[in-house]
């Protein structure tokens, strides 16, 4: 009996040290999510703005165009609940933090990441940031039980011939790599991305969200109002286009709900982008709702004015 039980023991011990190398080997392939976060790490002592935030602000906000020390901390799909969660994991550790810059989207009360097609990527949150913010499943706390074993080996295959491979950001967090579709058909563009970013505003998920959602933001805000941090709401531009499209109650609870936090917190500035796209022309977008690089910068610089 003895002799079972050691060769149990074993055995298991092989099984878990197999395991635990296979998901040790897996975090060790450079991501945008561990790429970040390394590149945060190591330069949160200098940080005086920290740009939070979804795809808008990822690809539309570069730390390069801005005179004071930035990092780009969004994601895309990000949505605010996960902006207060990772702003709470950082925020006592930036000592030298001046503004917090955050978009507020037509989409960003109404969506939650694990309501969409982008929510895979709570596993990232979890495994690099240690939010454990979500539902404890092993598929969204461990690589190895993310896809299959086959999926997994073909990962490791191509992070040994390309180390780099899936990394899109530069060192201050900003997408350095885009997708850029040829022959964008902008009126599909627009109505892909209106359907995704609309929603029902009866629903009681709707108003769920949108109620976790201004918590987050005003819970940010209102610690950076008592720690003397400005606090720059950013609303993209878009095209005409994806304007025309927009659901008229869900804008307008947009506008107002970002106008009554404006005037609620002192230390808040809202620059309405949406609204207001006279800076910017056609040239300024990769598709419906996103700014190119040429836009981005165009854009960071009417930011930097009010740093």
């Amino acid at each position: 009996m003895k002799k079972v039980l050691i060769v149990v023991l074993g055995i298991s011990f092989c099984f878990l040290f197999l395991i635990t190398s296979f998901e040790y080997f897996l975090r060790a392939i450079p991501n945008d999510f561990n790429t970040k976060q390394f590149f945060l790490n190591n330069n949160r002592d200098n940080i005086q703005v920290l740009i939070l935030g979804s795809s808008h602000a990822f690809v539309g906000i570069n730390p390069n165009e801005l005179d004071q020390k930035a990092f780009n901390l969004a994601y895309s799909s990000q949505t605010l609940d996960l902006d207060e969660k990772l702003f709470n994991r950082y925020k006592n550790e930036l000592p030298q933090l001046k503004t917090v810059i955050i978009p507020v989207s037509y989409f960003s009360y109404v969506l939650a990441l694990e309501d969409g097609v982008s929510n895979y990527k709570i596993k990232d949150y979890n495994i690099y940031y240690g939010l454990f913010s979500h539902t404890f499943q092993l598929k969204n706390q461990f690589e190895i039980f993310f896809q299959s074993i086959d999926k997994n080996l073909i990962d490791l295959k191509r992070f040994n011939k390309s180390f780099n491979g899936k990394i899109t950001i530069d060192s201050t967090g900003f997408i350095n790599k885009r997708y850029i579709k040829t022959n964008l058909d902008w009126e599909e563009s627009a109505i892909h991305a209106t359907n995704s970013h609309s929603k029902n505003m009866n629903e009681n998920l709707t108003q769920k969200r949108i109620i976790q959602n201004q918590k987050s933001l005003e819970n940010i805000i209102a610690w950076c109002q008592k720690n003397q941090v400005q606090v720059i709401l950013v609303s993209s531009p878009t095209t005409d286009a994806y304007v025309q499209k927009l659901d008229m109650e869900q804008f307008d609870h947009w506008r107002k709900t970002t106008k009554y936090i404006t005037d609620k917190y002192s230390n808040v500035i809202w620059l309405n982008y949406l609204d207001h796209n006279n800076f910017f022309t056609s040239d300024d977008f990769q598709n419906a709702d996103h700014l190119s690089e040429k836009g981005a910068a165009k854009m960071t610089r009417l930011i930097n004015q009010y740093l």
